[in-house]
């Protein structure tokens, strides 16, 4: 009892603020929870309305975007021998994938102008054994796949897959994130486009592939039915606690409860570098949550402009400071604002008692709980992604960013400049 007072005290009566923006259920509104109450709703109308906004090809969800991945890797049948290359700025989730089927991770350096992959260095880690190159749209920004397609263009063996999980709407050339390569993955977690807490999809482009996801999904498993049963419940708890004037006091406290009591459910092994156990990996996209996905869906042209609009705000506010650039032809659909600033822990000091400041990726696989070699990456192989790392803020952008907020961040900019460490 006195170790949760003490947690209370901390956390909630001694912060300057009660009313922080989060970075994570920002696109959940409240038309998205009442589709709750309609209890499960059907996969293949899921899976039809995300055809449609990625441009096509056969679609099929999955319990986590990491599991989609896995479930294409197979459906590739990508395994031991193989090389896949990614890019030394995500998750540590996508190697995990990588290793899971028996794979080996390349990492490669990205532009640290735009945050993706750079084909240079792509080119240079080409070997025989590469059977994958994964195109990571970072913060929503396209990845430069006309480069990355003419790397490969006499190279048949190798695929090209679009880790789409930040981009869902972003466009190249007018084509759809998710159309541009033979196959793409997307999340739906707390902190993406569309969230519905837990989940993903895989998306195939090409028939012989659709036939092969369409295996995989159909051998996944579900998760635990006495998981499925939390699931409603926990989305309303998490999307009433994470309200920005509610989070950062007694919200807080409450759902780290809930988690800790086991009304609630998360996955306590999504960063750890082995197969899950605990439930069939990969799992189905529980059809529970189905209706909160397709009310999303419906408000993504809604979403994509305000977080357009807010980005054109953060570009005036931090006008002074270099800023990502997108390829000609390309539309981000801006997950979050990123920055590159010498001395990021006291840009987040500073703005993070208003707006939580992602720190998005501050290693090659974020989130590893272990040393980087255990995900096959050797400290030095990527000296341009590793300076990025060590200086990278991210701002959300979600539809509890408003004009409000903005007018804070631009408050605390001006206030705090002449201390602020500036540009990387």
């Amino acid at each position: 009892m006195l170790k949760r007072a003490n947690y209370f005290l901390r956390e909630v009566l001694y912060r300057d603020s009660l009313f922080r923006v989060p970075l994570h259920f920002g696109t959940v509104r409240e038309q998205d929870i009442a589709t709750l109450a309609k209890g499960a709703g059907d996969l293949d109308r899921f899976h039809d309305l995300c055809r449609t906004v990625v441009g096509g090809g056969a679609v099929y969800s999955f319990a986590a975007g990491r599991m989609a991945l896995f479930a294409l890797l197979r459906a590739l049948q990508i395994g031991p021998g193989d090389e896949v290359i990614l890019p030394a700025f995500t998750c540590v989730v996508v190697p995990n994938a990588i290793q899971f089927v028996g794979a080996r991770p390349v990492y490669a350096e990205i532009d640290p102008r735009t945050f993706n992959l750079d084909p240079d260095d792509v080119a240079r880690k080409l070997t025989t054994r590469t059977r994958g190159i994964l195109a990571q749209h970072t913060f929503g920004i396209p990845a430069p796949m006309d480069q990355l397609r003419a790397l490969v263009s006499d190279r048949p063996d190798i695929v090209l897959l679009e880790d789409a999980c930040h981009a869902l709407g972003a466009t190249l050339h007018g084509r759809p994130v998710g159309s541009l390569a033979e196959c793409a993955f997307f999340s739906t977690d707390a902190t993406k486009m569309v969230c519905t807490d837990i989940g993903g999809f895989a998306v195939a482009n090409t028939p012989a592939l659709a036939a092969q996801l369409r295996l995989q999904w159909e051998r996944a498993g579900e998760l635990p039915a006495a998981v499925q049963a939390k699931l409603p419940a926990q989305f309303r708890r998490k999307y009433r606690y994470t309200r920005s004037e509610y989070y950062w006091g007694a919200g807080r406290f409450q759902l780290g409860m809930m988690l800790r009591n086991g009304s609630g459910f998360q996955y306590t092994d999504e960063l750890d570098n082995r197969l899950p156990t605990g439930y069939p990996y990969p799992s189905r996209f529980p059809a529970i949550l189905a209706m909160v996905a397709l009310s999303q869906l419906h408000q993504l042209a809604a979403n994509l402009a305000h977080r357009r609009r807010v980005v054109e705000r953060y570009r005036e506010i931090f006008r002074d400071l270099p800023q990502a650039q997108l390829a000609p032809g390309a539309e981000a659909s801006w997950l979050q604002f990123p920055l590159r600033v010498r001395e990021p822990a006291r840009w987040r000091q500073i703005f993070d008692r208003y707006v939580q400041v992602s720190d998005w990726f501050n290693s090659a696989a974020y989130g590893c709980r272990s040393e980087l070699s255990v995900v096959g990456y050797e400290n030095g192989s990527c000296p341009v992604s590793e300076t990025v790392h060590g200086s990278m803020v991210a701002f959300p952008t979600h539809f509890l960013v408003t004009d409000a907020v903005l007018d804070k961040v631009e408050s605390l900019y001006r206030r705090f400049r002449s201390t602020l460490p500036g540009a990387e």
